[in-house]
């Protein structure tokens, strides 16, 4: 198994955290890493749905189509996926901290993909897009 793990602190009330991140028809105008956000049915993330993105990890992007397996208001969001027998889950965990709101992203990957070609996998460019991807958010919230 994989695991990216990154956190960042966003000076900005609880609300404005949450509903930043929530708002897929957002997303464009915040977020740069994960692009071509869908959803058919909501345009807010709600648990039992899904929604579709690109991602480029590597040099050719990848399509997502991961389904919103729990969110619990204020608090998390996690989302499951796969892709090339590679099992993902993605956790965003929000915390009301000093003044502020810490979110953590804890994204694990699993399967016989990563059982075997683990190593390939470019680590520190998953983590540095997870980083990416908070700093934007941390940016839209506080503006």
């Amino acid at each position: 198994m994989k695991r990216i793990e990154a956190a960042v602190k966003i000076n900005a009330p609880m609300e404005r955290a949450w509903q930043t991140f929530t708002d897929l028809t957002s997303w464009a105008g915040w977020c740069s890493v994960i692009y071509d956000v869908s959803c058919s049915i909501t345009p807010s993330i709600q648990q039992g749905r899904s929604f579709d993105f690109s991602i480029r990890p590597f040099v050719i992007p990848l399509r997502v189509s991961p389904e919103i397996s729990e969110v619990i208001e204020n608090k998390k969001v996690v989302w499951r996926g796969s892709k090339f027998t590679m099992r993902i889950v993605h956790e965003f965990l929000f915390e009301e901290k000093d003044g502020g709101v810490v979110v953590t992203s804890l994204e694990s990957m699993n399967g016989p993909l990563v059982s075997i070609f683990g190593f390939m996998l470019p680590h520190k460019r998953l983590t540095s897009i997870t980083e990416k991807m908070l700093n934007e958010l941390k940016r839209a919230a506080e503006a």
